[in-house]
């Protein structure tokens, strides 16, 4: 028995980055392997037990599911995110992928909801119905404040570290293309 709860922690602590390291890994042989590997094995209270571990492999298995254009397997895996996530921060990803499924299913609308409901709960304000002269400004604004950086001075800035803004970039650029689709 210590043989197979030594070996149930090595995985527990590996078995992700190693998925997430492998150059000859993708998300086509992922599911598979996941489910071979990884969701088979956990026991049965494994959310209590090894909380990281379930988290990091359902979040791959989802990501796996979304690449392969498998929406039921996404559904089912977000969906045990969403109930044992310990805060909102962890099922950012699993609304991020249940969102991209949407879309890939026609759900256009109700992937641009999602998004919008997200963004909202990460504090970013978009609004509802902007006119395209409030959009030309916005951008014009814009440009004007970066026309005067240099490219060399625009790649030393620092990189964005704030976990929270970084999704909501994700979550933003995946409805503007939702926006595209829908249009």
């Amino acid at each position: 028995m210590s043989a197979f709860l030594s070996a149930y922690n090595y995985l527990g602590e590996n078995l992700p980055k190693l998925l997430c390291r492998s150059t000859l890994f993708s998300y086509h042989n992922a599911k598979p392997f996941v489910e071979d590997h990884g969701i088979s094995f956990l026991r049965k209270n494994h959310w209590k037990e090894n909380y990281q571990f379930s988290f990091k492999i359902y979040n791959i298995a989802s990501n796996a599911a979304l690449a392969t254009g498998n929406t039921q397997g996404v559904t089912i895996l977000t969906d045990h995110v969403f109930r044992h996530a310990r805060s909102f921060d962890d099922k950012l990803n699993a609304h991020y992928v249940m969102m991209c499924s949407r879309a890939l299913t026609s759900q256009v609308l109700q992937a641009l909801e999602k998004g919008l409901q997200i963004l909202s709960l990460l504090g970013e304000d978009v609004p509802d119905n902007p006119s395209q002269n409030t959009l030309d400004q916005q951008v014009s604004q814009i440009l004007a404040i970066i026309k005067g950086i240099s490219k060399e001075t625009m790649m030393s800035y620092r990189s964005m570290t704030d976990m929270r803004k970084l999704i909501a970039m994700r979550f933003l650029a995946k409805l503007q293309v939702c926006f595209h689709e829908d249009a």
